[in-house]
């Protein structure tokens, strides 16, 4: 409807005001109306939304998603353990496969083999969100010529084998009983005249096969061979 005057006369179901409309927002709100109470009929016949009903376009704002990775269960490889020592141990596994997701590697130990019951092991150490890499975590407070096992367990989101992964075995490995460390090579060699390692004989490694009692010894009054009691000797 239409009206040029304030009042309105006639039934009607729903009205719409404007301060002000050109003729081109009139005829789409007729075109809108006619359209939804079925009178089409009233619309002129050259009417532009005589035939065609009014239309509009509104774009909702930016959306963003990600399609689902495949996922599935990590891949653990071979264990090891670096940087022995008297109370601590580096304890490593190669993380082959993350399954293309979050994983959480899980390094159990203790002095007995726990195997892949976690609750069987005494400790456990744990690193978050691991890449595809040899994963290491340093274990600490252990007690000097304990031997120990560890064992480790990749998880993640995947629901193939419930996200679990244990390493093929446990791994052995016994703490250094003393921070002395034994001396494989000597110090220098360039004018090394004997090196008589006393580990159970009278050997000379220096290449220059002075075999026998060392010098040294031969003026000495007590001699303790720690490689073997047995060959202690007082002269």
């Amino acid at each position: 409807m239409r009206a040029t005057s304030r009042g309105a006369l006639g039934d009607y179901a729903e009205a719409v005001i404007f301060g002000s409309v050109d003729s081109t927002e009139i005829e789409k709100m007729e075109g809108y109306f006619a359209h939804k109470w079925g009178l089409t009929s009233i619309l002129p016949s050259g009417h532009t939304y005589k035939t065609t009903a009014l239309t509009s376009t509104a774009w909702s704002d930016v959306q963003s998603f990600t399609t689902p990775t495949n996922i599935s269960a990590p891949v653990l490889g071979a264990q090891s353990v670096a940087n022995l020592d008297t109370t601590s141990a580096d304890l490593e596994v190669v993380l082959s496969d993350n399954g293309n997701d979050a994983t959480t590697i899980t390094f159990y130990y203790g002095t007995t083999d726990g195997g892949t019951t976690a609750s069987s092991w005494d400790s456990n150490l744990s690193f978050s969100n691991a890449s595809e890499a040899t994963i290491r975590v340093s274990a600490t407070g252990l007690t000097s010529g304990q031997t120990y096992y560890f064992r480790a367990l990749a998880k993640n989101s995947s629901s193939q084998n419930n996200g679990e992964d244990w390493a093929n075995s446990s791994t052995a490995f016994t703490t250094v009983t003393s921070s002395i460390r034994e001396e494989t090579e000597a110090v220098r060699y360039s004018d090394l005249e004997g090196w008589w390692k006393l580990d159970g004989n009278l050997n000379d490694s220096s290449g220059n096969n002075r075999h026998g009692t060392p010098p040294i010894i031969q003026t000495s009054s007590l001699w303790l061979d720690a490689a073997d009691t047995s060959t202690n000797s007082i002269n």
